[in-house]
């Protein structure tokens, strides 16, 4: 007859956390170690770190490196009390000039990304963040010419980090954190919805355009972009539903959520077969979900048909500005007749 050996119940390994041990304050002037940072202990005379912050760690550490102190500034002696208090003092001297050092850094990095949002806001390209800097830089010389702390000033605005390269990774950082804010309060509100819409880019690459429409903590709706995925080779129904589905699964989105889609009229999006609305509505299969679609493509459309109520005024309009654009004289003339008949009107600049 066979037996199993008997196994004992395998113990946890001890870790710090769970020993609950505490930096003796006896420690600083026996073996002249502070508690820093949290939870490990700093030798004053080496500034080696001991991660283990208990007596025997202390103990060796001490009597390895630094027997012979104890001859010089003897233990419990008003010396040695003293020169305690002093590497104290210095070292926290120390780590308020490491802690104001790295506040300045923070701080020039906040203001880096703040000049990268304002560029990215205004569409402008990011070299001309260099300029910013040679402005900053030419307008404090001015400012700042009476001021004391002038020089700390300049050295503040030339620490600034703008390089092209540079700014195109604060931006794509915050447009990371954005989408980010934007997929986890859809991910929390009770219900959303979606707008979808297709074109094709310069690279002749198809773009799915998705806007969502949520509710949040407060319970107020709010818009916001979700994503632009492109669509590499057929832009079908069962197309758009996959890359929407990968899309909503990679992060974590409950389709579940979801209770109206608005697209346009193309018969990718709402054929009654094989559209992505009748697609999405048979993969839901039991929850309802409203669907709509835009008019304005079925207006272009209307327009443009050959006894279309528009076709006329359309060709017209299209007839007058390519006249006026033709040549720069006929935009001149142009011009000042809206100026002699005191119109309001805005020039386009590109």
């Amino acid at each position: 007859m066979a037996y199993s050996p008997v196994t004992k119940p395998c113990k946890r390994p001890r870790s710090i956390q769970s020993e609950h041990r505490s930096f003796q304050a006896a420690w600083e002037e026996e073996y002249l170690f502070v508690e820093w940072p949290k939870e490990k202990a700093t030798c004053l005379l080496c500034k080696e770190k001991v991660n283990v912050p208990k007596r025997y760690n202390l103990e060796r550490h001490y009597k390895t490196r630094h027997a012979s102190y104890s001859e010089n500034f003897p233990l419990h002696s008003q010396l040695r009390s003293a020169k305690v208090a002093s590497l104290k003092q210095t070292l926290l001297s120390q780590q308020k000039l490491f802690l104001c050092q790295m506040k300045e850094s923070e701080a020039v990095t906040e203001a880096s990304f703040q000049i990268c949002y304002l560029l990215a806001k205004h569409k402008k390209p990011f070299t001309e963040a260099e300029l910013v800097k040679k402005c900053f830089l030419s307008a404090a010389e001015i400012l700042f010419e009476n001021y004391s702390n002038k020089s700390s000033i300049l050295k503040e605005i030339g620490a600034l980090q703008l390089s092209d390269s540079t700014c195109a990774r604060r931006i794509e950082a915050m447009g990371e954190n954005i989408q980010e804010q934007v997929i986890k309060a859809v991910r929390e509100s009770p219900f959303f919805s979606i707008a979808m819409d297709e074109s094709t880019d310069i690279g002749d690459v198809a773009q799915l355009l998705v806007w969502v429409r949520y509710l949040d903590q407060s319970l107020h709706p709010k818009e916001e972009l979700l994503c632009l995925l492109p669509l590499h080779g057929h832009t079908r129904g069962e197309d758009i539903l996959d890359s929407i589905c990968n899309y909503f699964e990679t992060h974590h989105i409950p389709l579940d959520s979801l209770v109206s889609i608005t697209t346009d009229g193309a018969p990718a999006m709402v054929g009654h077969d094989r559209g992505f609305v009748s697609l999405l509505k048979k993969k839901l299969t039991g929850q309802p979900v409203i669907d709509y679609h835009c008019i304005i493509h079925q207006e272009v459309l209307c327009a443009k048909l050959k006894h279309g109520e528009l076709n006329n005024a359309l060709k017209l309009a299209v007839k007058i500005v390519n006249f006026i654009r033709a040549r720069a004289l006929n935009h001149r003339h142009f011009k000042a007749m809206l100026q002699d008949s005191e119109a309001e009107y805005t020039v386009q600049t590109s």
